[in-house]
């Protein structure tokens, strides 16, 4: 929360569980996905009043858990790897606007 703060983001709320490194390795894709599409659904029914949803975990395959949220609850859902795609792309010089892969990467 502090991180976001320090960039104007107001945090709304959170929902997390916490796992041992040696069980969080252990878990398949699916679980995962899983996990974060539970996380993300309880975290914006818990703060209607949200503007979005970010989902960290950088080892996390969340970003198809992202639009299955954001087609859900008509929000914005982020993931690690969308936030990397685009200011990667954009620190190059090379954004464009990747259609049907989310709001923040669809957006020009």
């Amino acid at each position: 929360g502090e991180f976001f703060a320090r960039g104007g983001t107001e945090i709304a709320g959170v929902a997390s569980e916490i796992l041992a490194p040696e069980q969080f390795q252990k878990i398949s894709t699916a679980d995962h996905m899983d996990l974060a599409y539970e996380l993300g659904r309880t975290a914006l029914a818990r703060h209607p009043d949200a503007d979005g949803l970010y989902i960290g975990g950088g080892s996390w395959l969340s970003e198809p858990v992202c639009q299955a949220l954001e087609r859900e609850f008509g929000k914005p859902a982020i993931s690690n790897q969308s936030c990397m795609i685009w200011d990667t792309l954009t620190r190059l010089g090379h954004w464009k606007p990747i259609p049907g892969q989310g709001r923040l990467l669809a957006a020009a």
